[in-house]
């Protein structure tokens, strides 16, 4: 049940992160076909989720829209057993598996066939490491705005990149306290300004995995960083096909310096976050 309510409001958040971003703007191949964009999640101890939609271009950037997919197949491979995913909400092109056969599992790799319109796109993704041992600590500060930092680390046993969520317990306090990573990073530890912690409050580290195909496509979206270019894993298509993999622990803030807070992993944790630029 927990898995579900943290994979619902997942969904959410990912929706809301990515309202405003434009495929007009990438800097990928154009397919010869029909332009499809595919958008594949798979997250463990979770169903698998993927939007199909087509591109309609009126000849002006800004008019550029997204029409659902709902007529193709769409099938996931998993040590070479074929998973057909049926058509779930057909306002947004969104395939999924309602079976209990199939496993996520950190590690493994999946592909991806869609067929559609006589085309055929396939991607395929490898399912991360969820953290380990996340830990946080309260030191001193060595910037003038600010008394003290919140040191947060973990242990990580592959090349994932990281995306972090710090937020308030807001079902037991009033704090609506919400802090996150902008992008993606690869140091397994992460600093955070104190300010607006209060003392005795629960709080929520939330560390996702994400593959480095998904990385370097978030970091495409970054509009001061030229440098990079939108990459996708998408063969014959747009879009991004992913494995994602998450840990979070909570713990009661203390203002005490350099005491290693008591984190605990938390079975009732009611919500999670999502790093997501999928979805328009």
């Amino acid at each position: 049940m927990i898995k579900k309510i943290i994979y619902i409001i997942g969904l959410l958040w990912l929706i809301y992160l990515s309202a405003c971003s434009k495929l007009d703007d990438f800097n990928e191949k154009a397919p010869e076909k029909v332009p499809i964009v595919v958008e594949g999640i798979l997250l463990p101890e979770a169903p698998p989720v993927v939007w199909l939609s087509e591109l309609s271009d009126t000849g002006n950037i800004e008019d550029t829209t997204y029409i659902p997919v709902n007529n193709a197949k769409v099938t996931l491979y998993h040590d070479g057993t074929p998973y057909n995913l049926t058509l779930f909400d057909n306002e947004w092109g969104e395939y999924s598996y309602d079976g209990k056969d199939l496993d996520i599992v950190p590690g493994d790799t999946y592909s991806l066939e869609v067929n559609y319109l006589e085309q055929l796109v396939t991607a395929e993704t490898k399912i991360p490491y969820a953290v380990k041992n996340i830990s946080a600590v309260v030191e001193p500060s060595n910037r003038g705005d600010t008394v003290s930092v919140l040191n947060i680390s973990w242990e990580s046993v592959d090349e994932s990149y990281f995306y972090l969520f710090l937020e308030g317990d807001t079902l037991n306090t009033s704090s609506s306290y919400c802090r996150y990573s902008e992008y993606p990073f690869a140091n397994t530890f992460y600093t955070v300004d104190t300010t607006g912690l209060i003392e005795g409050d629960t709080y929520y580290i939330i560390v996702y995995s994400l593959s480095p195909i998904y990385a370097q496509y978030y970091f495409g979206y970054d509009p001061l960083n030229s440098n990079y270019s939108y990459e996708s894993n998408i063969f014959d298509a747009y879009g991004i096909f992913t494995g994602l993999n998450v840990n979070y622990i909570s713990f009661v803030y203390q203002k005490d310096l350099n005491v290693k807070l008591n984190t605990q992993n938390t079975p009732n944790f009611y919500s999670i976050r999502f790093p997501g630029v999928i979805r328009y």
